[in-house]
């Protein structure tokens, strides 16, 4: 068996293999997707031989050209990439308190590839419009941002949303329903300004839980 992983404190894509064998493969700036694809690739080949093969195609990005045939994606710096390292240490941190307080069902911290974003799931009983029982899951997270919303954020929706959630208190200050995307959202930059940053964050997560509830 092999395992890939990204180290993001010491820049480097690295391999292991069940027998102990490990490679690490620098990721340095100006080294395009292509060449880093083309060299993971000799290390997978090298540990299980050349019968392994893996889908070149791109996943959750607007492009399509396959990832060993990448020239044009070729900016990795480090400074951003520590940015992000610690920004997502301290996501992960929240969301795992805002798990561990929760009774019932949950997911695991969750780190989504595709937008490069963690979020956790939880599940709450609520009553339906019909005085059934029903559960809805309460999905909380952070994101660096995309072309949907540029800046770093946390978000909420709730599935099967409870009538006038989009009305719902959100929490701590700055804290709103966005109406394009359909979710809550606690811009990150509002979040760092709170006396108690963490404190604001859970208490956001705890805000969409109760609406979930009602």
């Amino acid at each position: 068996m092999i395992v890939a992983a990204l180290d993001l404190q010491l820049h480097e894509a690295v391999l292991e293999h069940s027998d102990g064998r490990t490679t690490r493969i620098p990721l340095t700036p100006h080294r395009s997707v292509g060449e880093i694809t083309q060299a993971i690739m000799e290390r997978v080949h090298g540990f299980a031989g050349a019968a392994v093969a893996i889908d070149m195609t791109p996943q959750e990005v607007p492009w399509s050209v396959p990832l060993d045939q990448d020239a044009e994606h070729a900016t990795y710096e480090t400074a951003q990439v520590a940015a992000y390292f610690a920004a997502a240490t301290h996501a992960g941190a929240v969301l795992g308190a805002f798990r561990a307080t929760h009774p019932g069902h949950a997911t695991t911290v969750n780190a989504w590839w595709g937008s490069f974003d963690l979020a956790v799931s939880i599940y709450v009983d609520a009553v339906a419009d019909d005085g059934m029982p029903l559960q809805r899951e309460v999905a909380v997270g952070w994101w660096p941002g995309d072309g949907t919303y540029p800046r770093p954020a946390w978000y909420a929706y709730v599935t099967p949303a409870p009538d006038g959630l989009d009305h719902a208190p959100a929490g701590p200050d700055g804290a709103r329903w966005d109406a394009t995307l359909g979710e809550f959202l606690f811009d990150w930059r509002d979040a760092a300004r709170a006396p108690h940053p963490a404190a604001a964050e859970l208490a956001f997560a705890e805000a969409i839980r109760d609406a979930a509830g009602a």
